[in-house]
């Protein structure tokens, strides 16, 4: 990242060099910033119920919800994303993260699509993958399925 490599540049400084930088608390700043971020979890959940659960945790969706029962946390929501051809999820990660996807039980064994790549989904309905940090877009498989919630946890 731009703050690793702004570390680099300062530590291989001389002691003279640095005296000319001066005063260093943006970098510690955005250093304790990132830090921060790497160790946190997010939660976006997918009903249009209340669409901000998504939204506010950084997704993008474009798609359709439909009738499907499920609960998170002790919340019980009645309606989840349809992953169909037109759906797109799409978010960003600061730092590299594992990424949990949790589908409705209709779907284990088909698959779904994280940044063009086909992955299929485990017989506990979750998937679960490691990305990079950077843009990323969840897009429907080979059928259509239903998207409950993705939980974001970095990676150590």
């Amino acid at each position: 990242s731009a703050i690793s490599a702004a570390r680099k540049a300062y530590d291989a400084l001389t002691a003279a060099q640095k005296t000319v930088v001066g005063d260093i608390t943006k970098l510690t700043d955005a250093e304790e910033a990132l830090k921060n971020l790497a160790s946190s979890t997010t939660v976006a959940i997918f009903t249009d119920e209340d669409k901000t659960l998504a939204t506010s945790a950084g997704f993008t969706v474009s798609g359709n919800y439909t009738g499907v029962d499920y609960t998170y946390n002790g919340i019980y929501y009645k309606r989840a994303l349809k992953m169909e051809s037109s759906t797109s999820v799409a978010f960003t990660t600061a730092v590299k993260m594992n990424v949990t996807l949790v589908f409705h039980s209709s779907t284990s064994g088909s698959k779904v699509k994280i940044d063009g790549t086909s992955y299929t989904i485990n017989a506990d309905k979750t998937l679960t993958v490691t990305l990079e940090a950077g843009s990323h877009t969840i897009a429907k498989g080979d059928t259509n399925m239903y998207l409950c919630y993705v939980i974001l946890e970095s990676v150590s």
